[in-house]
């Protein structure tokens, strides 16, 4: 089968993709939660700073897990698409091996 050679490769890219989410797990999400805790706890206090941390929360926080679906959504697509390909391959090697069966009885 012809794909198993990529097979790896498609793996290869699969974990650089968790690797990404993870990143951007731990780069983004992690310092934004932390901006709202210090507004929320007293560092900036008035109308301005509850309007900021509703912003915060209302409009980036879901925007930053959109992103963070999206990319594991990717990883996801990834892997059923080589899941086809290997499904589409095995079957065609096993069209291909009956093919040479069939000629094979009659030469």
């Amino acid at each position: 089968m012809l794909f198993k050679f990529m097979r790896k490769a498609v793996d290869g890219v699969i974990n650089q993709i968790t690797s990404q989410l993870k990143s951007v797990q731990d780069t983004v999400e992690s310092p934004i939660n932390s901006l709202v805790g210090v507004i929320t706890g007293g560092a900036w206090i008035g109308d301005d700073a509850d309007a900021m941390s509703n912003e915060i929360t209302k409009v980036v926080i879901p925007m930053v897990m959109d992103l963070i679906a999206s990319i594991g959504g990717m990883s996801t697509g990834i892997g059923q698409a080589a899941d086809n390909i290997e499904a589409a391959d095995s079957k065609a090697s096993g069209a291909v091996e009956e093919l040479v069966g069939v000629f094979s009885s009659i030469f």
